[in-house]
C-alpha cells in the first residue's frame, strides 16, 4: 500500500508481535543479565579540562594509571556538542582522540606524538544507532562479545545503560555518566605498542 510517505523502522517495530526466527541468538549466545555485576563506580572518571594547562601531567598521570587498570574510561568535557552539525561534531571527537592518543604516550614516558605516528594514516568512522523497541528482547539482548579493532573508540553517553565489560571472568555493567565520553583502547595500541593495556571483550545490549 503505497501511501507516499517514507516506511520506518519504528514504524515495522509497532505492528511486530513477535522476533523474526533469523533475528533470534541461540541460547548459549544470549547474555546471562543475572550474572552481570554493576560497575558501582569502579570506572575511572577523568577531567580533561586541564589537560592543556599547568596540570597537564597530574592528568596524564591519571590517564596512564587508568589505561593500565582498566579497559574503558569515562572523560568529561567542557564544550557543548552541536547535534544538528555532523561534521563539528566529527571534527571534535577527532581533535580528542588525538589528544588522548598524546596523553597516553606521555603517560608511557614516549614522545608526544610516539603513537600518532606510530599509526601512520588516521581513519575515523561514525556510528550512530537506533534500537527501537523489541517484542521479544530476551530472544535478542545485545552485540556478541567482542574487542574493539581499532586505535581508539570514543562513546557519548546518555541516560541508558547497555554497554558492559569483561572483568576477571565477571560481565560488569557499565552505569552511564550523561554528557561524558566513555573512551575505549582498541587493538591496533594493544598491537603497537604491548606495554601492558588491558584489552578485554565488550558486550553492548
Amino acid at each position: 500500500m503505497a501511501t507516499g510517505k517514507p516506511v520506518l523502522l519504528s514504524d515495522l517495530v509497532s505492528i511486530a508481535s513477535y522476533v523474526p526466527s533469523n533475528y533470534i541468538r541461540p541460547v548459549c549466545a544470549r547474555p546471562k543479565l543475572s550474572e552481570v555485576l554493576s560497575s558501582d563506580g569502579s570506572i575511572p572518571l577523568i577531567d580533561l579540562q586541564g589537560l592543556e594547562g599547568p596540570n597537564r601531567s597530574s592528568i596524564v598521570g591519571e590517564i596512564g594509571q587508568a589505561c593500565q587498570t582498566h579497559d574503558i574510561v569515562n572523560y568529561i568535557m567542557n564544550f557543548v556538542v552541536c547535534r544538528e552539525d555532523v561534521a563539528e561534531y566529527c571534527r571534535n571527537a577527532r581533535e580528542l582522540s588525538l589528544r588522548l592518543l598524546e596523553a597516553i604516550s606521555e603517560s608511557l614516558c614516549l614522545e608526544t606524538d610516539y603513537i600518532s605516528k606510530a599509526l601512520s594514516k588516521h581513519g575515523q568512522h561514525m556510528a550512530v544507532n537506533y534500537y527501537p523497541p523489541c517484542p521479544q528482547p530476551e530472544l535478542t539482548y545485545g552485540l556478541p562479545a567482542h574487542a574493539d579493532p581499532n586505535a581508539i573508540t570514543i562513546l557519548l553517553q546518555d541516560d541508558v545503560p547497555g554497554l558492559q565489560v569483561l572483568q576477571n571472568d565477571k560481565w560488569v555493567a557499565i552505569n552511564p555518566i550523561p554528557y561524558t565520553f566513555i573512551v575505549n583502547i582498541g587493538d591496533q595500541i594493544q598491537v603497537r605498542k604491548g606495554l601492558g593495556v588491558p584489552d578485554l571483550p565488550f558486550s553492548h545490549i
